[in-house]
């Protein structure tokens, strides 16, 4: 039993597409509000880069989006000192989470300073079995 590719890639390329801004966050995001506004105004971010995502194939088999590293993410809360430890794909201009993921390590941050990420598969989509 097999799907081919060209099947399984439009639905992750849709969050390639979409995704504008990647944040770091306190807790596990559940909502856009959470995952786009500061820790000081209720929200979990803490920080913010530039998506660099890609297809790929999976670790495994199937196909995944892939995060390139992460080397100059922005602490941008003027009150931001504490953990990251989730990461927020989300689309700004629809103002919608495109996935979230656990950090494998968590980002020990103060306001100024700068996060790193190692590559990471934000969504695979394994072949059938």
């Amino acid at each position: 039993m097999s799907v081919p590719d060209f099947y399984i890639d439009p639905s992750l390329q849709a969050i390639i597409d979409d995704c504008d801004l990647v944040t770091l966050c306190s807790s596990a995001p559940t909502t856009f509000a959470q995952a786009n506004s500061e820790s000081g105004s209720s929200g979990f971010r803490i920080g913010s880069a530039a998506p660099s995502l890609s297809l790929v194939d999976g670790a495994t088999d199937g196909r995944a989006v892939r995060q390139a590293a992460i080397t100059d993410g922005t602490v941008e809360d003027d009150d931001a000192t504490g953990t990251g430890q989730f990461i927020a794909f989300i689309d700004v201009a629809d103002s919608r989470i495109c996935a979230t993921c656990p950090v494998t390590n968590d980002q020990v941050v103060t306001e100024g300073n700068t996060w790193t990420l190692a590559q990471l598969d934000v969504w695979t989509i394994r072949d059938p079995a």
